[in-house]
C-alpha cells in the first residue's frame, strides 16, 4: 500500500517535463492505492482519498476510487462516471461496473459515502448534487483522481476528459464542468467532454430551497455554478456538451434554456428531451437518445478542432419532445484539416424523419451557424479577414467573407445544406 499526498505529488508533477499534470489542493488530502488487480480485459486500481477536513469529527473513513484501466494498449482517454445518488460504494466505487476497452474509467464515491445518516447535522442530511458539498471535497477528490490517472497510468490527456453521470451523477457532471476549474484551472481545462442524462440542466436557476441542498452547499458564492454566467464569461468555450433528459421528469428540472443558452454563447451542445419522465428514453420515440454524437464520424479532443453548431433551422422546440443541433455533424476523419493555409471541416445535414410523439419530420435543408474553435496551425487574429467556401462534388453551398472577433476561433452564419449522406468541405483561408 503506498500513500503519497498531494503537496509531495504536486513535486513530482512539476518535474515532469513533456507532461505537467499538476496536483495542487490542501496537503492534508492523501491519496492511497493498492496492487493492480488482473482481470481478463481489464485491471482495476483500487484507491482512496483521505478527506478528514470535509466529513463528521468523528468520521474514520476515506473515499473510495476506483480506476478500471484497459489491458490493451494505450494510450486510453479517460472518463470519469459520476455516481446516482443511490449507488452503493461496493457495486459503484469498488466494481468492475462501466468497464470500457476505450477508456480508463474513474468512478469516484459521492460526497455522501458511506451512509447519508453519518453526514447528518441536526437531523438534516446534506445533498450536494455532486456540487459543493460543505467544501470542495467532490472536486477536490475528482481532481486528485485526474492527476492520478495522468501521471500513474497509460493515459490521452491529450484529447481531455470526459465526464459523465445520470440523474444525480448527470447534475454533477454539468457542475463539476464549472467548479473542476475553481478547485484548480489545470483540472477545469482538461474537460473536453460532458455527458448528462436526465439532470437539473440549471441547478443555480431553479434552486430548491431545500434544507439538504442548503445545508451542503453553505458558504458557496453559487455564481461558480451558475451555468448561465459561466457560459457568458467563455470558460465553458472548450466543452462540449450532450445532455439529454425529460422536461416533465419530477426528480431533476430538466430546463430547456440550458440549449438556448448553448445557442446565445456558442457553447457545443447537442440536446434531446421526451415526455416519459426520468428516464433516458421514451418508447416509440425514434431519438438518438443514447448517442454521444449527433453523427457516427464524429468526436472531440482538446487537441483538434471544435466545431460549434448554433441557429439551426432544423432544431425542434418542443415543450414536451424535442431536439437541439440533431442532424448537423462533421466528420473527424483524414480531411479534418488545420493547417498553416488553411482550414478544411467536413459538414453534413442528415434529416430524421418519423420521429414520431408529434415531433415534425426534418426539413430537407437546414440553415446554421458554425463556429470553428481550437484552430491552433491557422493564424486567426482579431480582425483578420477570413474567406469562406462551402462546396463537395455535388454542389456548391455558398462563400463569402467574414471577419474575425476572438483570437483562434471564427464564424461562419448562415450556410445552407440540403439533407444529404455526402459532406461537404468548409474550407476557410486568410485574404491576404
Amino acid at each position: 500500500m503506498k500513500s503519497v499526498t498531494a503537496k509531495i505529488l504536486l513535486v513530482l508533477a512539476l518535474g515532469m517535463a513533456s507532461k505537467i499534470y499538476a496536483l495542487s489542493g490542501s496537503p492534508h488530502e492523501s491519496f492511497s492505492c493498492a496492487s493492480p488487480q488482473p482481470f481478463s480485459r481489464f485491471f482495476k486500481l483500487q484507491c482512496s482519498v483521505d478527506q478528514a477536513q470535509y466529513t463528521a469529527p468523528t468520521a474514520s473513513w476515506s473515499y473510495p476510487v476506483a480506476f478500471i484501466v484497459p489491458k490493451a494498449p494505450g494510450p486510453h482517454r479517460v472518463k470519469v462516471k459520476l455516481s446516482g445518488y443511490s449507488a452503493k460504494p461496493e457495486a459503484f466505487c469498488t466494481g468492475l461496473d462501466w468497464a470500457s476497452d476505450d477508456f480508463i474509467v474513474i468512478k469516484p464515491c459521492a460526497a455522501h459515502y458511506p451512509d447519508l445518516s453519518m453526514h447528518a447535522i441536526d437531523g438534516v442530511r446534506p445533498m450536494g448534487w455532486w456540487g459543493w458539498y460543505r467544501g470542495p471535497s467532490n472536486s477536490m477528490r475528482l481532481g486528485l483522481s485526474v492527476s492520478k490517472a495522468a501521471m500513474d497510468l497509460d493515459s490521452d490527456m491529450d484529447a481531455g476528459i470526459y465526464l459523465e453521470g445520470s440523474s444525480y451523477g448527470g447534475t454533477g457532471a454539468i457542475l463539476q464542468s464549472m467548479m473542476l476549474r475553481q478547485a484548480d484551472p489545470w483540472w477545469g481545462n482538461l474537460i473536453s467532454v460532458v455527458r448528462a442524462d436526465i439532470p437539473h440542466t440549471n441547478f443555480i436557476k431553479n434552486w430548491m430551497n431545500y434544507k439538504p441542498v442548503d445545508l451542503a452547499w453553505e458558504g458557496y458564492n453559487r455564481d461558480g455554478a451558475d451555468i448561465e454566467k459561466q457560459m457568458a464569461n467563455g470558460s465553458l468555450d472548450q466543452i462540449y456538451y450532450r445532455v439529454n433528459g425529460s422536461p416533465a421528469d419530477t426528480s431533476v428540472i430538466f430546463d430547456l434554456e440550458f440549449f438556448r443558452l448553448c445557442n446565445q454563447y456558442k457553447v457545443a451542445c447537442f440536446g434531446t428531451w421526451h415526455n416519459a419522465g426520468h428516464t433516458i428514453a421514451e418508447p416509440g420515440i425514434n431519438l438518438p437518445f443514447y448517442s454521444l454524437y449527433a453523427g457516427p464520424d464524429m468526436d472531440v479532443r482538446l487537441d483538434q478542432m471544435l466545431p460549434v453548431f448554433t441557429n439551426s433551422s432544423a432544431n425542434h422546440w418542443g415543450n414536451k419532445r424535442g431536439h437541439y443541433n440533431l442532424g448537423l455533424q462533421w466528420h473527424q476523419g483524414g480531411y479534418y484539416i488545420d493547417s498553416d493555409v488553411g482550414v478544411l471541416l467536413p459538414i453534413r445535414y442528415v434529416a430524421q424523419r418519423n420521429i414520431g410523439g408529434g415531433i415534425p419530420d426534418q426539413p430537407s435543408q437546414a440553415t446554421f451557424d458554425v463556429t470553428v474553435r481550437r484552430i491552433t496551425n491557422f493564424a486567426l487574429e482579431v480582425g483578420t479577414r477570413v474567406k469562406w467556401e462551402l462546396r463537395n462534388e455535388i454542389g456548391h453551398y455558398g462563400s463569402g467573407q467574414v471577419t474575425v472577433t476572438r483570437k483562434g476561433e471564427v464564424t461562419v452564419p448562415g450556410l445552407t445544406l440540403p439533407d444529404s449522406p455526402e459532406y461537404a468541405g468548409l474550407i476557410l483561408t486568410v485574404i491576404r
